[in-house]
């Protein structure tokens, strides 16, 4: 996730400068944040704000086009997002599923990105190979990236990108959806390449504060199957994403 100052999902975070193991129905926000500020102080050394991410740019694909960062925008944050994609289900089994959100954690790229952006595109796909996150001190993937904040709903329409944690404070967004484009037809299905397919590369935007775009891309898993035959009322698909 690419988040601008406006942000990369990986993030990719922009700045404005004129310059899962838990079921989806028991976390809430007051969870996240009890859990935030619970952690102990073990930390990677380097943190975003120490890298210089004035030459990222958002992944583009010819077949997944999203309109460009808007020009008065610069990279504040790249996080590689890792966790699930929720949705419930009717009786009826031709009905397809209906999403509800997503939960995840976000693991800081940043450094990643300024320096090697070959290897932050694999990402993704490295992170879906790992089983859900459960101890936000660890490190995550051989790149021993670590937490730099949560994604989550509380409710089913409302995206909210926290990037507060006891080693960094860039604040929170809680932006919306400004296009979409489905995943290029190589993309992960899912763990092991299987599964219903990529959830949709997004650009996302906020009218105020200071992280202003969002941009989800690179995106592997995460997509329910076509109808509800065969699913319970509610249920899980794991994914990642830049």
């Amino acid at each position: 996730m690419i988040m601008l100052s406006a942000l990369f999902l990986a993030i990719f975070i922009l700045n404005f400068q004129l310059s899962l193991s838990t079921p989806f129905r028991a976390i809430s926000h007051k969870n996240i944040l009890d859990t935030r500020s619970a952690r102990n102080s073990w930390r990677d050394t380097r943190v975003a704000s120490e890298c210089d991410l004035t030459n990222a740019h958002v992944t583009a694909d010819a077949s997944s086009p999203l309109p460009p960062p808007s020009e008065e925008f610069v990279a504040k944050h790249i996080a590689i997002g890792r966790g699930t994609q929720n949705y419930t289900c009717t009786k009826n089994p031709t009905d397809p599923p209906i999403s509800i959100g997503a939960l995840a954690l976000l693991y800081d790229a940043s450094c990643i990105a300024s320096e090697d952006p070959t290897t932050l595109s694999q990402l993704p796909n490295a992170a879906l190979k790992l089983q859900l996150p459960t101890d936000e001190t660890r490190g995550f993937t051989s790149s021993n990236l670590t937490v730099s904040g949560h994604h989550f709903f509380p409710d089913p329409k409302t995206p909210v990108f926290d990037l507060r944690t006891a080693a960094t404070d860039l604040g929170s967004v809680i932006p919306k959806k400004n296009c979409s484009a489905p995943a290029p037809p190589d993309s992960i299905a899912g763990q092991n390449n299987k599964g219903d397919g990529a959830v949709l590369w997004l650009k996302l935007v906020a009218s105020s504060g200071k992280l202003r775009e969002v941009y989800r891309v690179n995106t592997a898993g995460g997509n329910p199957p076509k109808t509800c035959r065969g699913m319970p009322a509610t249920f899980s698909v794991e994914y990642s994403a830049e």
